[in-house]
């Protein structure tokens, strides 16, 4: 009877599998001929895939704290400079020499406020939803969600960079539910365009 490869596909399931291992071997090492020096250089190979394992699962887990503490300073500090741009290109000395020299005028491109629709894509990740859409252009985008037994959508978050993650628990502790989201593009601190299809997602 021919069986399948012994060694599991996730890294999980391999961590697992290594920390089994290494305390079965020494278990049964000795019925399987292997003197102590053997069983104690097998079992520091599972530690060294153990620890990088662990490692790199650390990285990632800082990786994605960083990440979301820069998406989180550009929707605070955008939010402030925005209408600061705005009230600067306002003033009596501005003129199109200025803006060009601070980058503030953008290149020219038409966005049709009645039609613009983005599309969005929700995906479960073991922090929440991981929410991503297309910014067609504009500005950024409000996110509106509706959680279990809600009747209505509410805004969840207004962002300008076209990722962010609902860290949000459950309404019921512990206990599924369904969650759905939609985004409206924004331009000028005003929602334009059409609404993207609702994204329905378990939680």
């Amino acid at each position: 009877m021919k069986h399948k490869y012994y060694l599991p596909g996730t890294i999980p399931e391999r961590r697992k599998w290594f920390v089994n291992y290494k305390e079965k071997i020494g278990t049964y090492g000795a019925a399987l001929g292997l003197d102590a020096d053997e069983i104690t250089e097998i079992q520091a190979w599972c530690d060294a895939m153990i620890a990088a394992i662990d490692a790199a699962d650390e990285a990632q887990q800082i990786a994605k704290q960083k990440v979301a503490a820069q998406n989180d300073a550009m929707d605070t500090n955008l939010a402030l400079l925005r209408p600061a741009i705005r009230n600067q290109k306002s003033a009596t000395g501005y003129n199109p020499e200025i803006g060009k020299a601070l980058g503030v005028i953008g290149a020219e491109i038409i966005i049709d406020p009645l039609t613009v629709k983005t599309v969005l894509q929700a995906t479960k990740v073991h922090t929440g939803v991981n929410l991503k859409f297309l910014l067609k252009n504009c500005e950024g985008g409000n996110i509106y969600c509706k959680r279990k037994d809600e009747s209505t959508f509410t805004l969840f978050k207004y962002i300008t960079h076209p990722e962010t993650i609902d860290e949000r628990p459950n309404v019921t502790p512990n206990e599924p539910e369904e969650r759905q989201y939609y985004v409206v593009l924004v331009v000028g601190d005003e929602e334009i365009g059409l609404a993207s299809d609702i994204v329905t997602i378990p939680v």
